[in-house]
């Protein structure tokens, strides 16, 4: 077992990432062989390393991608707590919140309970500042857009969404990056 190694950790990780990549069945079996916990102990047991975070949120993200069991399994896991905390430990990594806010975005689609999670565990503020943090980047741009649109879904969530004031954040992805964040930005506004 190499538990404490990063360095194998961050491997294993973006292995499952990998096998988890657009095809349902790994999805389940990895699911059923206890890889979502796995994934997070390894984040756990490695905060600090950006890359175990980078490629175990990328793992999470295709696990819960069109996986409506495995978006449960990744809350009860503490997947949320998790993927947040990351966000939070490496807010200047972009490749850390690309991840992050695309495994987020994936939990809350379609899931209200995960909705409200994310808002719980601190995702608004999380993804907001990463907003703020990596305004040149296109992805976490697109990606923060991605997650708030479905975490707005929840009207619970629009007086948090409100206190972090993300309009500016909002406009200023819009005018930048068209293409990538002003349809998903410009409905987020009129719900603001």
């Amino acid at each position: 077992r190499n538990e404490g190694s990063a360095g194998v950790q961050e491997e294993a990780c973006e292995a499952l990432r990998s096998l988890a990549c657009r095809n349902d069945g790994n999805r389940i079996a990895i699911a059923r062989s206890g890889g979502i916990e796995a994934i997070v102990s390894a984040m756990r047991r490695n905060e600090g390393s950006a890359g175990v975070q980078e490629e175990a949120c990328g793992a999470l993200r295709n696990l819960a991608c069109r996986n409506d069991d495995n978006k449960i399994a990744i809350a009860r896991a503490g997947g949320i707590e998790a993927v947040v905390t990351a966000m939070r430990r490496h807010e200047g990594s972009a490749g850390v919140q690309e991840d992050a806010c695309w495994a987020l975005a994936n939990m809350a689609w379609n899931n209200n309970n995960n909705k409200t999670a994310i808002a719980k565990e601190g995702g608004i503020e999380a993804v907001v500042l990463a907003m703020r943090r990596h305004e040149d980047s296109a992805w976490v741009q697109k990606l923060a857009c991605a997650v708030l649109y479905n975490l707005s879904v929840a009207s619970s969530n629009l007086p948090i969404m409100r206190k972090e004031q993300p309009r500016q954040l909002l406009e200023a992805a819009k005018a930048r990056f068209p293409s990538e964040c002003s349809e998903r930005a410009s409905k987020l506004l009129t719900k603001l």
